[in-house]
């Protein structure tokens, strides 16, 4: 395997639990725009168009354009879609999870709702018209399911990984306060539950094996073949609450701010089980010295993450016609300041006959803390063929490297505690791009047909690898990506859609395709059995003396596509 790969699963991949980490405050600061089934349909390219209610969260100006006030609500579905199966390198078999599973998800969503109200000034020059509104609009939307599956046919199990995780702590360290008293490095909480439910046992000391292993020449390996199942699921919403401003001027120019106060809703579960893959071989467990004899069946473990937040943010935009049929628009957006409440837990049990183990749920550990979203602008072009067909073309930029952490207490907002994170959001993240194209053609006065683009750019521009030679001074360091891989972390999403009105009625329908890149899972990690309890090391791969790597724990290759299908109901009046 190459070393560009080995990079890329154990730097990106590695950390799939992480809080409060670089990827975090990327997911969460992106935007990904909905609106109405208009916007969406046309790529939301409405910098310079406006004039719809999913525009206004992209150009404050937009609510000025329309010569009438309107309202529209819109209801539609989000569905995930993904395909997953184990990783293959140069044609081998997969090491686990090989099966391939095709997963499918939907849930009901709100991406736009609100109003705007016009007011003529009765004025033949100067200002026109003013506009004033409320709207919500989703900015992001977490609907994403994937399964895997399949036997394992190496020898570092999810069990054993559970076991590694704990040498080097006592029995009531493991099965104590979840929460470290004193001084000293807490146990894994993953760790704890397995210990607590069965999942692994003490075999000496502060060694631990865990249920589906064997020692073989003192090291642990599964005992015989397993079939394993892994599954990520998330769902959630960024939903921006705009009140806007906006002014028309002799109808050829138009401004317009926005108070924006962003509601954030993320929950992430994840889950593990294993079982022989034949029972009827599968050696029998000894407990009490021989005493009892239990037959295993299977282990199950499950984490839940959820993160909660609201924001407050301030935007202003223009957009100015300066000859008939073309128009062109921009607009600027605060830092949107976060207060933001994480949460997690942790599950386990284990079933085998012959012998009972209490299934494990740890207390719900708590983050309260402030992430600071980044600036972002964007500007437009468009140009109308009368009342024909209107053409229009975006590009956004957010440096993402203004995102920070911060700690949030009674007593304010403190950099303490946080210099590490923030250290790795400017030395893993940069510029993310979003160009976005549309266009809407009449073929009659009240029929309009609709299609988009999106080009949604990767916004991380380095690996951070670190070299745990010597576990006592772990060094980082940072391998720029390549443009390969540049180009391999940006999503693409094509709409189209279609519109009637009738009299002061309209109703537009639209679905959106979204293409995210391919992502690779590894689902658990295999730690060096030598590593003392303060200097755990991951080791997912083995490197040969050929150069080569070995891989010693399963990989999955997940390729996923979103799907909206939207409708919106307006009113014109």
């Amino acid at each position: 395997m190459k070393k560009t790969l080995f990079i890329i699963v154990c730097a990106a991949l590695a950390v799939p639990a992480a809080a409060q980490s670089w990827d975090q405050a990327q997911k969460f600061s992106e935007n990904i725009y909905g609106g109405t089934a208009r916007s969406m349909a046309m790529g939301n390219a409405l910098t310079a168009v406006g004039g719809d209610l999913g525009s206004i969260g992209i150009n404050p100006a937009g609510g000025a354009v329309a010569g009438y006030s309107q309202f529209s609500i819109t209801p539609s579905l989000s569905i995930s879609a993904t395909k997953a199966q184990g990783y293959s390198a140069d044609g081998q078999e997969p090491l686990g999870l090989g099966d391939r599973v095709s997963s499918g998800y939907t849930r009901f969503k709100m991406p736009n709702l609100g109003f705007t109200i016009n007011m003529n000034t009765g004025r033949k020059h100067g200002l026109k018209r003013m506009t004033f509104g409320f709207v919500a609009n989703s900015t992001n939307d977490f609907t994403y399911k994937t399964n895997a599956s399949g036997t394992f046919f190496g020898t570092h199990s999810y069990s054993g990984s559970l076991a590694s995780l704990a040498n080097g702590y006592t029995q009531d360290v493991l099965g104590g306060s979840w929460f470290a008293e004193g001084y000293g490095k807490q146990p894994d909480w993953s760790a704890m539950a397995g210990f607590r439910s069965g999942i692994i046992d003490n075999i000496g000391g502060t060694d631990y094996l865990g249920l589906t292993d064997v020692m073989v020449g003192g090291r642990p390996e599964a005992a015989a073949a397993l079939f394993q199942k892994y599954g990520l699921q998330t769902k959630g919403y960024k939903q921006d609450m705009v009140v806007n401003f906006s002014a028309n001027f002799n109808d050829k120019f138009y401004i317009g701010a926005n108070l924006g106060f962003t509601a954030l809703s993320y929950r992430e579960v994840e889950y593990w089980e294993e079982m022989p893959d034949d029972p009827q071989t599968f050696p029998k467990i000894e407990y009490d010295g021989g005493a009892t004899v239990a037959t295993f069946n299977s282990v199950f473990a499950q984490r839940r993450y959820d993160v909660s937040g609201s924001g407050i943010y301030f935007k202003v935009g223009m957009l100015w016609r300066p000859v008939a049929g073309l128009r062109l628009g921009a607009a600027i957006q605060t830092p949107t300041m976060m207060d933001m409440t994480g949460r997690c837990q942790w599950y386990a049990e284990s079933k085998l006959t012959g012998i009972y183990f209490s299934p494990s749920r740890s207390e719900e550990d708590e983050w309260i803390y402030s992430l600071r979203m980044p600036w972002r602008w964007n500007v437009g072009a468009a140009y109308s063929f009368g009342s024909f067909a209107v053409v229009s073309l975006d590009y956004e930029m957010t440096d993402y490297t203004s995102a920070k952490y911060r700690g949030r207490s009674d007593f304010g907002y403190s950099d303490g505690g946080w210099g590490d994170q923030n250290a790795d959001i400017k030395d893993a993240l940069g510029v993310g791009h979003n160009l976005r194209a549309g266009m809407e053609f009449k073929p009659t006065p009240e029929l309009a047909i609709r299609v988009g683009y999106n080009y949604l750019s990767g916004s991380q521009k380095n690996w951070l690898v670190w070299d745990n030679t010597d576990p006592a001074n772990p060094v980082l360091y940072l391998e720029p990506l390549t443009s390969a891989e540049k180009r391999a972390q940006s999503s693409h999403l094509v709409s189209f859609g279609a519109g009637y009105s009738f009299g002061s009625f309209f109703t537009d329908f639209a679905v959106r395709m979204r293409f995210m890149p391919t992502m690779y899972y590894t689902p658990y990690h295999h730690y060096e059995s030598g590593a003392t309890v303060y200097d755990k090391i991951a080791a997912d791969y083995i490197e040969k003396p050929t150069g080569e790597i070995e891989k010693v724990v399963p990989e999955v290759v997940v390729k996923a596509t979103g799907i909206d299908a939207v409708l919106t109901l307006g009113w014109r009046f």
